[in-house]
């Protein structure tokens, strides 16, 4: 072989290398590291009270599936029927646990109040974690639970991280008067609907 031919196929070697390289740091690695974060079961250890009682808040249990079959749990408490009511989702890789204190205080101001957890979090049941694509089913079914339970009124959902996501898919899937007067506000100059 002479040294032209040796220097084209270094040449070959050095860029499939470098290919190599970067389908391991730009795609392997990133898309098993999401994975294995988002299905592993991994959580975070949640800080403060750990029961409803700790901070003075009345619950009931529910239990509810997701239109894909994934069963649910959270804690309702109905607040004063004449507030509306606060869904609460959670962050990734937490549970209702994390939203619990922002819970009790709306409760004693009287909003209704339902915090559950999303699915593959907390002790509802597993599946894959999306980032928010299937878990809009899972505040869809959330939001049948409390049409169920307070019937026609309003609705605010409050999501943090994972949860704000996952609410914002879920507004165009839930058939509700109540969240659609938001989106002047969101579309518009910020003012609230009159």
């Amino acid at each position: 072989m002479n040294r032209v031919t040796i220097l084209r196929w270094l040449r070959r070697l050095a860029f499939a290398i470098a290919i190599f390289v970067f389908l391991i740091l730009f795609v392997v690695l990133p898309v098993g590291g999401s994975f294995l974060i988002t299905n592993s079961r991994f959580r975070f250890r949640e800080r403060g009270p750990k029961t409803a009682e700790e901070v003075g808040l009345s619950v009931t249990p529910v239990e509810f599936t997701s239109s894909d079959g994934v069963p649910l749990r959270g804690w309702w408490s109905p607040g004063d029927p004449a507030k509306p009511v606060i869904i609460f989702v959670h962050g990734l890789n937490r549970s209702r646990l994390e939203l619990l204190t922002r819970g009790a205080e709306s409760n004693r101001r009287g909003y209704g109040v339902l915090l559950f957890d999303l699915r593959n979090h907390g002790e509802s049941g597993k599946a894959y974690t999306t980032l928010g694509i299937y878990e809009s089913r899972d505040v869809c079914a959330a939001q049948k639970v409390v049409r169920e339970k307070a019937g026609d009124r309003p609705q605010v959902l409050w999501g943090v991280s994972l949860g704000a996501s996952t609410a914002s898919k879920a507004v165009p899937g839930i058939q509700s008067h109540c969240f659609g007067q938001f989106l002047p506000l969101i579309q518009g100059d910020g003012r609230a609907p009159s």
